[in-house]
């Protein structure tokens, strides 16, 4: 299933649903952890179990923060927080030990989430909201079921298991949440949650099926192929060539139509 799209080149832009800029809910304010202009009251983290395959790149429990909606919508966002990438193991160690990378940093902190469905010509107050938490490393799309050594580290391992921290919690809301009975989904994040946004609208609606309405409204998310400023190796693309190979990037989190198209650089659909 193909998804319909909305894009946004800035974070606080005003998108094409015609919202105004400070309509939009999901900035994260990078020194709080806070969501900024987020709807609904303050929420728990919900852990999923570790016999889902979820995790953070330090093997905690990777969890989801869930805002239902107050009026009984059935008008589902998933919100997909951004912070870059880590783009080798050891630049993923360290990442391990910050909230970009372990659930332990989640657990007493309540988040909010905001809705990106929209009513008339802005966005609804109101709707069943799932802000995802990023803790992989490469917006949501590796898979390595062993944990991944630290060269130069002995004893050190990292897990990536962004793709499942996806499938669970998408499972895990419909099972016990109420998604089973959703008649509309938004698939929504900025910066490398853009991108997470771009590369998994077409598995969210193919998971939610034709009878739901599901669209994609990245913010920002599309990056340039261009050398830096020192034309040297040390460029987006070659960095996500690694990252492409580290976290194993085969297991169906790339667009297969893409994937063909890129046969011997399959890194240019991440």
């Amino acid at each position: 299933m193909r998804v319909s799209a909305a894009f946004f080149v800035a974070a606080q832009a005003q998108d094409l649903f015609l919202a105004a800029p400070e309509a939009i809910p999901m900035t994260l304010d990078r020194t709080t952890d806070e969501m900024v202009g987020a709807t609904g009251k303050a929420v728990n983290l919900t852990l999923l179990d570790s016999s889902t395959g979820a995790a953070c790149l330090d093997g905690s429990q990777y969890g989801f923060y869930f805002v239902k909606s107050t009026t009984g919508s059935k008008k589902w966002t998933i919100s997909i927080q951004g912070g870059g990438w880590c783009y080798d193991e050891e630049d993923c160690l360290g990442r391990a030990s910050t909230r970009l990378g372990s659930s332990k940093f989640w657990v007493d902190k309540p988040s909010t989430c905001g809705c990106m469905n929209t009513v008339d010509d802005g966005l609804d107050a109101d709707c069943n909201c799932i802000f995802m938490p990023y803790g992989d490393g490469a917006s949501f799309s590796g898979y390595r079921e062993d944990p991944w050594p630290v060269p130069g580290k002995p004893g050190s391992v990292l897990h990536f298991r962004g793709i499942r921290n996806l499938d669970a919690t998408l499972q895990f809301a419909k099972a016990n949440l109420g998604l089973a009975d959703a008649t509309e989904m938004v698939v929504t994040g900025s910066s490398a949650g853009g991108l997470s946004t771009f590369l998994h609208a077409d598995r969210v609606a193919d998971f939610m099926g034709e009878k739901v309405r599901t669209t994609a409204a990245p913010v920002v998310g599309f990056f340039l192929d261009h050398d830096d400023y020192s034309h040297d190796n040390n460029t987006y693309t070659d960095e996500m060539a690694y990252v492409y190979k580290m976290q194993n990037l085969t297991v169906g989190a790339l667009k297969q139509e893409c994937l063909d198209t890129f046969g011997d650089k399959p890194h240019y659909c991440f």
